[in-house]
């Protein structure tokens, strides 16, 4: 007799099939003991366990419980790292601690830089902080595949070293990345003794790189070069570079021969929401081109001030030019607001002096103080009674950079005046009574949580708000927003 193999049966496959294409449940790898960082990286990398480390499973995550100093170097792809290159997706949630190259130690270690993230790698980071690092290129973290930061610090780091090329003091984003930058805060990290073409004293971004900020700070960041630099916070000539809601203050570039955007330095810009404030351009034996934003790409509801540079102070439109729409321009340090190629793209433009172009308006009534106007970034307050005002008609954003709402025709620039003597609230989880709103001016209202507490005059649903009460106090929805109200004390809806 001869035997045959039965066949598997049509519903046993398709089980097989099913179990085989579930994505595997991310492994949460806890570092403390003799689990440290570098083998938990390993191990989740690998899906197998290193040391004490569990194996990896899938997108993992790494857990810290203490900060991290690191004294020796790991591996040298890319330059010298004090971590192991991340290939796989690996999400590593700080707590609020430190990862870092202890610069303090005995003997001092040699340079390199914290974190690797290879072609195949994705890398988050949330609420941590990276500093110290020090390499030719990303003086905190090198990225050739995806980066995310999120709630976290990176500085101060240093791209110096070796002699020849040296980019991006804390954020080195190789051609073709993807670096998102999240709710954080990148600041005091320098390219020092740069060669021609470097820079991004906070960034730098190559060619096809994308880099999209939201709701983030680059303060005090700085490059130095013997011949010529781009970008003291972020530079990408050849890289698309979108920011949002941010605030870009504080740095500079400084060079012999040029330098472009003490600020922002990127062909292919996108900026809104945003504000540009006290950032240097500065050349000893050539020009200097946009103390805030150089190149091309577009400008929206933005608030420069107090930028400095030889053409361009607050910016220098190049190559396909910047268009601009709803922004403040005010006391430039030194030159004229405005240079290069630039046009009106639906006006509420305001400046105050006339070198940009003769379809802006007259401004008048900003603070010119730098400050904590509420929400997550500092701005510049428009005062009552501004130029900016209502300026801005249909601008298109649901809120202003705080998170405040916009309100009917928008104010230029990143702010919006709330009503004369009103400010931006801020409540976690609080009941307010209906005697609260005797306010007679609209007043924005961020938080996780709160109650409203009384009885509703009127409603109505729009983009931005939620209800309208009835002395015209309004409420408004958004992304860090949760409003409970008792719908027995909403009227009937308009027929």
């Amino acid at each position: 007799m001869t035997s045959r193999q039965r066949p598997i049966p049509t519903y046993v496959l398709l089980a097989l099939l099913l179990v085989l294409s579930q994505p595997l449940e991310p492994a949460v790898i806890t570092v403390g003991g003799t689990c440290n960082l570098n083998a938990a990286i390993d191990a989740a990398n690998d899906d197998a366990p290193r040391g004490s480390c569990p194996a990896g499973s899938g997108s993992d995550v790494i857990k810290l419980t203490a900060g991290v100093p690191l004294t020796i170097v790991d591996n040298d792809t890319d330059g010298s790292n004090g971590l192991p290159s991340v290939t796989s997706r690996i999400t590593v949630e700080g707590n609020g601690y430190l990862v870092y190259r202890d610069n303090f130690g005995v003997p001092t270690p040699p340079p390199f830089r914290v974190f690797h993230v290879g072609a195949t790698g994705d890398l988050r980071l949330k609420d941590l902080t990276v500093l110290f690092g020090r390499s030719q290129k990303g003086g905190g973290i090198y990225n050739r595949g995806g980066l995310t930061l999120k709630n976290s610090t990176i500085g101060p780091n240093l791209a110096d070293v070796v002699p020849g090329s040296r980019r991006g003091g804390g954020i080195y984003a190789h051609a073709a990345s993807t670096t998102r930058v999240v709710s954080s805060v990148i600041s005091n990290n320098s390219v020092i003794d740069a060669a021609v073409r470097d820079g991004g004293g906070g960034i730098w971004a190559g060619t096809g790189a994308s880099v999209v900020v939201s709701h983030s700070t680059f303060s005090n960041n700085d490059v130095t070069s013997f011949t010529g630099a781009y970008g003291g916070a972020v530079g990408g000539p050849d890289a698309t570079v979108t920011i949002t809601n941010s605030t870009i203050s504080g740095n500079s570039i400084s060079a012999t021969f040029y330098g472009y955007g003490g600020g922002v330095a990127a062909r292919d810009l996108s900026i809104s929401n945003s504000t540009v404030s006290g950032n240097t351009a500065s050349v000893s034996s050539g020009d200097s081109y946009g103390g805030g934003v150089w190149g091309g790409g577009s400008v929206h509801q933005t608030t420069f001030h107090g930028n400095s540079a030889d053409y361009g102070a607050s910016l220098y439109g190049s190559g396909g030019g910047l268009t601009l729409s709803g922004s403040l321009f005010a006391a430039a340090a030194t030159g004229d607001h405005c240079e290069g190629t630039l046009s009106d793209a639906g006006g509420g433009n305001l400046a105050d002096d006339a070198t940009c172009l003769p379809a802006f308006g007259s401004l008048t009534g900003l603070d010119l103080n730098l400050a904590d106007n509420g929400g997550p970034t500092q701005t510049h307050e428009l005062l009552d009674g501004s130029s900016a005002i209502d300026n801005a008609g249909a601008c298109g954003l649901g809120t202003d950079q705080r998170g405040a709402g916009r309100m009917g025709s928008c104010d230029s620039g990143a702010f919006e005046h709330l009503g004369n003597g009103c400010s931006l609230k801020e409540f976690e989880d609080v009941t307010i009574s209906t005697s609260w709103f005797g306010l007679a001016c609209h007043t924005g209202l961020v938080g996780p949580n709160f109650i409203v507490d009384g009885p509703l005059g009127s409603w109505d649903l729009y983009v931005g708000y939620l209800a309208v009460l009835r002395d015209g106090f309004e409420v408004r929805e958004g992304a860090e927003l949760s409003v409970t109200i008792d719908p027995s004390l909403l009227p009937p809806p308009p027929p």
